[in-house]
Formats: structure tokens, sequence, C-alpha cells
């Protein structure tokens, strides 16, 4: 039964890290839109000056 739990207990961590790195893939993905806006935004205020 110990090895049975700590089994549940290795799984659960597994399904956390793994949220935890959609999460991480989410963030990296909304840092790369926004980059690209920022970009835009700054090439748009050079073209104005």
């Amino acid at each position: 039964m110990e090895a049975f739990n700590e089994y549940v207990v290795a799984m659960e961590d597994r399904v956390e890290v793994s949220r935890n790195d959609k999460e991480i893939e989410s963030i990296g993905s909304e840092i790369k839109r926004l980059s690209a806006e920022l970009e835009t935004t700054q090439a748009r205020g050079k073209k104005g000056c």
C-alpha cells in the first residue's frame, strides 16, 4: 500500500509539472506577442518623429 501511495504522489507531481509547463508556454507566447507589438509601436513612433 505504501508503494501505491508513493506512486500516486509521484503522478500528482507530474500533473502539476505538466500544468506549470503549459502555463510557462502560454506566458512565453504572450511575451512574444507583446514584444512584437512593442517593436511595431516603436517603429511607428520613429516614423512619426
